[in-house]
């Protein structure tokens, strides 16, 4: 990782290698959200991040579907 050049900048700069699935997933979420690749970048990070610390720290995470009544408990691989 490097800075972008500019003094003082609080950005970093970043080249990745998306696989197959994962670049198919930005595509997509692009597509839903009109957001470019860095701001669904961005977005997906902290996300992660915060998942990973419920999960790590012996939590749950679980989902509801519309329109359906049950919680599903996801499973991270």
């Amino acid at each position: 990782m490097t800075g972008n050049g500019k003094r003082g900048s609080k950005l970093t700069r970043v080249t990745v290698n998306l696989n197959p699935r994962a670049s198919a997933a930005l595509r997509r979420v692009i597509e839903s959200t009109g957001d470019s690749q860095t701001d669904c970048i961005n977005h997906a990070l902290p996300l992660y991040y915060f998942l990973e610390k419920i999960l790590s720290d012996g939590g749950e995470i679980c989902v509801q579907e519309n329109g359906e009544d049950k919680l599903t408990r996801l499973r991270f691989f």
